[in-house]
């Protein structure tokens, strides 16, 4: 498969709703290898059909079309003379759009699930008009010299101030490749692009570096080559600004994790890079570029357990009106960027019962939480007890809001309006009556 950036999203075994997103074209050289079976064969049936898979506890039920060929000729892996071969019922699902009668050169892959082959509109399956260039490949496999390939470029993801990316590539920077007892360097061309060749079948680790630029990656690529095979890999580097500092408490000593937010000015609550403090309360946002930024702690999502501070900004702020924007230019450093969290949020008891309008418990309702700083943020506590009881525990500094409801004997959701909590204080026992039905739709 062709790699850019990571994997490409083949999601051929899900259903409408997901997305098909492909990586772009992969050549013969690779795909040959990747595939489980390559044959070229003439479309028999078509038929719709159902597959259930295992998403962790979930068995899933998904439409499928089942292609049936009339094999003509294998090129790699053992087939019948009649096979099946799956793929999805629509574009979304990344479903392949084969035609009764036509041919075609199919690359199939092996469900790990269901044991099945099967095909989508991502991988290189194509009409036998449309497929000189493989059955090239597949000619002049036995003459090729031996030893894999792995070519590609090294590219510019670093995202400008709408978070878009060019995807230019970058001349002269440095690639490394290491596995199966060698190490190889080269340096990219005029085009940003590289190839190494003659390399043993087995696995390889890529990474490359260019001044002024990191790795978008914690970690380098690795590959599987095939004698007289090819990968291709794109390489992606980010401009590498970072902005360094400490977390500490109102007595200035280190906060240990705590999650540090860089949002680009004019981008919501949306963080672009984060961090963590480590057992020092030290920090350091790396690969970040150029612009204008707010730095702080629970920008984005509310107070918790593991964090219980107020939202923060840079240095001790808690109004995002009166914050400092943070600049960074072309590959800065910035240090010395201490946030203070002073303003602790101390666990608050909440306690209460929930009845229906005759005042019998309602066991059933839901409960949700929400808060006017953190308004797209819910979060949903135990159901009631037989009697309609429930307590739970919720942060100060916040104000919070319940919204409770339940679905009567006659199918009407029923609810007990907006219930406010003070944001510091103790907190009443909340009685909720489910009186109000939601507005009627116009």
């Amino acid at each position: 498969m062709r790699l850019w950036l990571s994997l490409v999203l083949l999601y051929f075994s899900q259903g409408a709703g997901f997305g098909c997103i492909c990586g772009g074209g992969t050549p013969p050289c690779e795909e040959y290898w990747n595939a489980a079976v390559v044959f070229s064969g003439t479309v028999a049936r078509l038929s719709p059909m159902s597959i259930e898979e295992k998403f962790g506890e979930r068995i899933v039920s998904y439409s499928k079309l089942s292609a049936t060929f009339n094999v003509e000729a294998v090129y790699r892996g053992e087939i019948e003379k009649e096979v099946d071969v799956i793929t999805g019922m629509s574009d979304a699902a990344c479903g392949y759009r084969f035609q009764i009668g036509e041919r075609y050169l199919v690359y199939a892959f092996v469900n790990e699930q269901t044991k099945r082959l099967q095909t989508s509109s991502c991988a290189r399956t194509r009409p036998m008009s449309e497929a000189s260039a493989d059955l090239e490949f597949f000619r002049g496999i036995a003459q090729n010299p031996a030893g894999g390939r792995i070519y590609g470029e090294i590219a510019d993801f670093t995202r400008d101030s709408a978070g878009s990316i060019e995807h230019k590539n970058l001349v002269g920077a440095k690639v490394s490749i290491t596995g199966e007892g060698t190490h190889i360097e080269r340096t990219s061309d005029k085009e940003g692009r590289y190839e190494v060749a003659g390399l043993r079948p087995g696995q390889y680790r890529i990474g490359a570096s260019f001044p002024d630029y990191t790795s978008t990656s914690t970690k380098e690529t690795e590959v599987t080559v095939h004698d007289r095979g090819c990968v291709h890999v794109a390489v992606p580097l980010q401009l590498d600004g970072r902005i360094m500092g400490r977390v500490l408490d109102s007595e200035a000593n280190g906060v240990v994790h705590q999650r540090i937010e860089l949002v680009p000015v004019g981008w919501g609550i949306t963080p672009e890079f984060t961090a963590y403090s480590d057992e020092d309360g030290k920090y350091e946002l790396k690969g970040v570029r150029p612009g204008d930024y707010y730095l702080g702690i629970n920008l984005s999502n509310p107070p918790s357990a593991e964090s219980p501070y107020v939202r923060t900004y840079f240095p001790d702020i808690h109004e995002r009106e009166r914050a400092p924007v943070i600049h960074v230019d072309r590959a800065e450093t910035l240090t010395d960027r201490d946030i203070y969290l002073r303003t602790l949020c101390k666990p608050r008891l909440v306690t209460g019962i929930v009845l229906w309008p005759d005042g019998r418990p309602a066991a059933s309702a839901s409960i949700m939480i929400s808060s006017a700083e953190y308004s797209w943020h819910t979060n949903s506590p135990p159901q009631p007890d037989e009697q309609g009881r429930f307590s739970f525990t919720v942060l100060s500094g916040l104000h919070s809001f319940l919204w409770i409801q339940a679905q009567d004997s006659n199918g009407r959701w029923l609810n007990a309006g907006k219930i406010e909590l003070q944001p510091d204080g103790e907190l009443r026992p909340v009685v909720a009556i489910l009186s109000q039905a939601p507005p009627a739709r116009r």
